[in-house]
């Protein structure tokens, strides 16, 4: 009964969800099958065409009159000061969580990138938020993924030397735009780790990749799973030489840093080029949110100040009154990061 009772409950509340939207947005109903026509064939070899099409279609929507804006802030003003309705926001973030942590899993290294932020954290608060603030925004990588993505795709459709060719192609963009970034995100977690200052943090971004690697093998070597020690000297063939490609054996030439040849299969580095993306374009990406929404927001109650705080801030129409709520809430926030020394 119970089961039936809550589905009941959601049903309302998406009705009501699909009237006020409705209200907001006349022309939504008209627009969302085209919404849906461009997720459904969505080209992750043209990113920006895709969104240029998306922010046109969305730019369609007619805007909410006054009295439909009106409309909406008595409903938000009503629904802030029922208790069901904070506990829903409260719900809706453990929803988040769930589905980011599912997604973060499909990686079992998740766990052990987890592990090396909360050993951050251990000698400063928050420290693992580094992940969070060089990976997490969608904004940021969306392009960059997407390159990478759309590139292996071609490869994967290839036969022959063509295929190999893409191959080479893939695996030079994702170990120089996704897999560097993120190498030498791990050497700031190594940093933090050790408690190093802030001179020694301002020196990270500058670090050669090749040298980024070597620091990590010493560093590290308790997380050999979040690296492949292979990278240094391979990305340099792939960015800076020719490399000799032989039909016969589908393999290309590559050599270490002492100058060795060493023939690498198409096949295997397609294998290495999925799983760079993997960690480096992915998985990271999803751990540096999960560790926003559960480390930051949850666990240390943040959440619940902005809940406090913001919609107060929102509807209020004296700027120096705002300005006022904005330190209240600012001071809060000190307080429960403070409480976590």
């Amino acid at each position: 009964m119970r089961s039936q009772k809550g589905n009941g409950q959601s049903k309302v509340s998406d009705e009501q969800g699909e009237r006020i939207l409705g209200r907001l947005f006349p022309d939504f109903r008209r627009l969302a099958p085209k919404l849906k026509k461009l997720v459904n064939e969505f080209d992750p070899a043209t990113p920006q065409t895709m969104l240029s099409k998306f922010e046109r279609t969305l730019n369609g929507l007619a805007p909410a009159t006054p009295s439909a804006q009106r409309y909406f802030f008595r409903i938000i003003r009503a629904a802030i000061r029922m208790p069901s309705f904070r506990q829903s926001i409260l719900n809706q973030l453990d929803e988040v969580i769930a589905m980011t942590k599912a997604e973060a899993k499909k990686d079992p290294r998740y766990a052990l990138l987890l592990k090396l932020m909360h050993a951050a954290d251990k000698k400063n608060v928050l420290a693992g938020g580094v992940v969070t603030s060089r990976h997490a925004d969608p904004k940021q990588w969306f392009a960059i993924q997407m390159n990478s993505q759309s590139k292996i795709g071609l490869a994967k459709a290839a036969v022959g030397e063509r295929r190999a060719n893409a191959v080479k192609d893939a695996f030079r963009d994702t170990v120089e735009y996704l897999y560097t970034p993120y190498i030498k995100t791990l050497v700031y977690l190594s940093y933090l780790r050790e408690g190093r200052d802030e001179e020694s943090l301002k020196k990270v971004d500058g670090i050669r990749f090749g040298n980024a690697i070597k620091h990590l093998s010493a560093k590290l070597s308790d997380y050999p799973k979040l690296f492949d020690e292979r990278a240094g000297w391979m990305r340099n063939c792939a960015t800076h030489d020719y490399l000799p490609y032989n039909v016969q054996t589908d393999t290309f030439l590559f050599r270490d840093g002492d100058g060795n040849s060493i023939p690498i299969n198409t096949g295997e580095l397609l294998a290495l080029t999925e799983d760079m993306y993997q960690l480096a374009g992915e998985t990271v990406a999803r751990v540096g949110q999960l560790y926003m929404f559960r480390e930051v927001f949850r666990n240390m109650g943040l959440r619940e100040v902005f809940i406090d705080h913001i919609p107060a801030i929102a509807f209020e129409n004296d700027p120096q009154k705002a300005h006022a709520l904005e330190e209240r809430m600012l001071k809060d926030l000190e307080a429960k990061i403070e409480s976590r020394h």
